[in-house]
């Protein structure tokens, strides 16, 4: 991938946790199957790098490669390979997150967006910020203190159609979001913002919700924080065509610092198949940015979980596997 000069975005690396979901099994088979799954597993931190152990490899084998080896990380936790911007989410749903993300913020995570906040309506008039008891100070210095920076994601959450409409009609309202976002970064010291609304509308008023993101953005940067907008893919399977193209982009540049790539999910249970095809993620980018003006502000979506496809539907595959530790596959 290095021949895109893109930059690497680690899609819930710090939160995602599968769980056995093959069929129903009693608790003394879950038992003695995860005694089965965990009894070569490596734990910890090591002074072999998956490189030296031979992990990067384009035949991978599940069972050697992966399962034996997901919780090992290699020792120097500051040592990075990779020299672009790398991002980091934190959800709720995995705690583990919040210890793995002190272990590796700094030199290899740049960017750590704790999934927190709400956008919400509040009246016929006004905004709120929702989810500010999520909100943890002792981590966030910490983190911030080994070199990382905060930039939580914020959802534009539960709004209607009228309230876009409203929005995109009446100018005061994004004056008035841009000083409570900046009020917000700046009384709780976060760094900046990372914006998900961009799939929010379906694809709808694309030309409206770039002014609106691009408004937001500029009043942030003149406050000194970053942005970051969530965007979907530019295409689908057979090459459907998605919510967001390259004149999008290209738009928004000036005023966004980065574009957090979605590129995973590509298949599903309607349709099985693979994930994150190489080739999709790599027409993605080009379709995006065709001249390869803007791929420093991509940070490109991995996936580090898979999917098992039945006829009943799919679930994620497969173990209590963390994706904080499968960055050691970057070390």
């Amino acid at each position: 991938m290095k021949t895109f000069q893109i930059c690497l975005f680690v899609y819930y690396c710090l939160a995602f946790s599968f769980h056995l979901s093959n069929g129903t099994l009693s608790q003394s088979d879950k038992k003695a199957k995860k005694q089965q799954i965990n009894k070569n597993v490596k734990t910890g931190p090591d002074a072999k790098s998956v490189y030296s152990k031979g992990l990067v490899t384009t035949k991978i084998n599940g069972k050697n490669d992966i399962l034996d080896h997901y919780e090992n990380y290699f020792q120097d936790t500051e040592f990075n390979n990779f020299d672009g911007t790398i991002l980091g989410y934190v959800t709720p749903w995995n705690s583990h997150g919040y210890d793995v993300a002190k272990l590796f913020s700094g030199k290899k995570l740049n960017l750590i967006s704790p999934v927190w906040l709400h956008l919400q309506i509040d009246g016929e008039s006004a905004y709120k910020i929702g989810g500010l008891h999520d909100k943890d100070s002792k981590w966030m210095h910490k983190l911030r203190k080994n070199g990382s920076k905060i930039v939580p994601r914020i959802l534009f959450d539960q709004w209607m159609a009228k309230d876009y409409v409203k929005l995109f009609t009446e100018s005061s309202r994004i004056g008035q979001i841009t000083k409570l976002l900046v009020d917000l970064c700046i009384s709780h010291e976060f760094d900046g913002l990372t914006l998900e609304v961009w799939n929010q509308l379906g694809g709808q008023a694309r030309p409206e919700l770039r002014r609106v993101i691009s408004d937001l953005s500029d009043g942030l940067k003149k406050a000194g924080k970053l942005v970051i907008v969530v965007i979907p893919p530019p295409l689908y399977h057979n090459d459907v065509k998605g919510m967001i193209d390259d004149e999008d982009l290209d738009r928004m540049s000036d005023s966004v610092d980065f574009f957090s790539l979605m590129t995973y999910d590509y298949s599903s249970p309607q349709r099985p198949g693979p994930n994150s095809p190489i080739e999709w993620v790599r027409k993605c980018v080009e379709t995006l940015d065709p001249n390869a003006y803007h791929r420093s502000q991509i940070l490109l979506g991995l996936n580090f979980y898979g999917y098992d496809y039945t006829s009943e539907g799919g679930n994620p595959l497969v173990i209590e596997l963390s994706l904080d530790y499968t960055l050691g596959v970057f070390n």
